[in-house]
């Protein structure tokens, strides 16, 4: 009896060190329920720190309408409201942009520098009056924010956009175009039709089209606002990058299919089969 007695309590011991090592253990920066539990408890929380991507917790919180969570961040240490992610955003920035009216006013009551800048020199005001945010450019302006840029059309950014849908377009011609041509030959021999390969044919590359006007159209907003030429060029290479790897991918899956047709041609041919 002694000796379980002793089991239980050594277990109990064990089982407290645990609990007293988890519970001052370093949160990380996304877990909000770990991150709110330290915070009540009056345990020291590292709120300065950032993620890969630049984020505290607050911007974690604002990520996820975490209010409750932004709440006990800011009375324990107002000064992450000043903090930028890699982006160069606040949290407030980020709680604009993401249209979450909410979390906003929590992050107001708590009266901070309402005109802090990001790193293109806007305020959050600025960014809710190019979103056409109208309830929150009304909490904004009557808690004194102000609006830093009149003019939110960046010169470098309307070419930006320019140059990216001119040369997405052509090069999703350019690509159309060369496997219409040459597909039809495969086409041909796999239906033994010229009529029903060119339906076949026209049908495919209005596909084509489609999904990739589609995803050019999609990715045309800029994540980030170029400050110069260099930041220009390196967002305009990203983007066009990746439609031009999007066009690969589907450039092989047609070959794919032409070459199921094709091999499915071959065997009929040696079977004797009729198409």
């Amino acid at each position: 009896m002694k000796n379980f007695l002793s089991l239980i309590l050594l277990s109990g011991l064990v089982a407290g060190g645990s609990l007293f090592a988890q519970s001052n253990a370093e949160c990380e920066i996304q877990n909000l329920k770990c991150v709110s539990h330290h915070l009540t408890n009056g345990l020291y929380v590292d709120l300065y720190r950032k993620n890969g991507v630049g984020k505290t917790s607050l911007h974690m919180a604002v990520e996820n309408n975490n209010t409750e969570a932004a709440r006990l961040i800011l009375q324990t240490d107002l000064g992450v409201i000043s903090l930028t992610d890699a982006g160069g955003n606040t949290a407030l920035h980020r709680a604009v942009s993401l249209n979450e009216k909410g979390m906003v006013q929590t992050i107001l009551d708590f009266s901070p520098d309402v005109n802090l800048e990001d790193r293109n020199g806007e305020t959050a005001l600025d960014l809710a009056r190019a979103a056409g945010y109208l309830d929150l450019i009304d909490l904004l302006s009557t808690r004194g924010g102000i609006s830093k840029k009149e003019n939110h059309s960046s010169t470098t950014t309307i070419w930006l956009y320019l140059v990216y849908i001119i040369l997405s377009i052509l090069v999703t011609v350019w690509v159309a175009r060369t496997l219409s041509g040459n597909g039809k030959v495969f086409l041909v021999d796999a239906f033994k039709d010229a009529e029903l390969a060119n339906s076949v044919n026209h049908l495919l590359v209005v596909g084509f089209y489609l999904i990739n006007l589609g995803y050019i159209t999609m990715a045309l907003k800029i994540g980030l606002k170029p400050n110069d030429m260099v930041e220009a060029v390196e967002i305009l290479s990203n983007k066009v990058g990746i439609v031009i790897l999007l066009l690969g991918c589907m450039h092989f899956f047609n070959l794919y299919l032409f070459g199921r047709l094709r091999k499915r041609t071959l065997l009929k041919k040696e079977l004797g089969v009729e198409s």
